[in-house]
Order: structure tokens, then sequence, then C-alpha cells
């Protein structure tokens, strides 16, 4: 699949999930990131997916001049 169908893919299907939910990382044994999503796998199988925010875009200041 195109890496663009993988983000619009990933991005309607974080946008409908309404919960959130607390992952134990020490249960994680696998972890592919796709720009601002992560995709991640537990020993038990179960796959979850996580939005990355980038906080780098917080600090970004203008130039004085």
């Amino acid at each position: 699949m195109a890496p663009s169908v993988v983000e619009y893919y990933l991005s309607d299907l974080a946008a409908t999930v309404d919960s959130q939910a607390s992952l134990n990382y020490s249960q994680i044994q696998y972890k592919v990131d796709f720009q601002e999503y992560s995709l991640l796998l537990d020993y038990d199988e179960n796959i979850y997916l996580e939005f990355v925010q980038n906080s780098e875009d917080d600090y970004e200041t203008g130039a004085l001049w």
C-alpha cells in the first residue's frame, strides 16, 4: 500500500476511536512507526494504534526580523 493510503486509513481510524487507553509499555513486543502513528503489538498479540503528537511544533518561534 502507498504511504498516503496508509496514513489516510490510520487517521480515519484514529478519528473514530473515542476512548483513551493506557498502555503498559513493558508488555510491548514490537513497534512500527508511520510518521505520526505507531502500531504496537504486545506479547498477547493485541494490536494497538498510537497517535504520536510532535511536541517540536510547540516550541517553534518566528523570525525576529
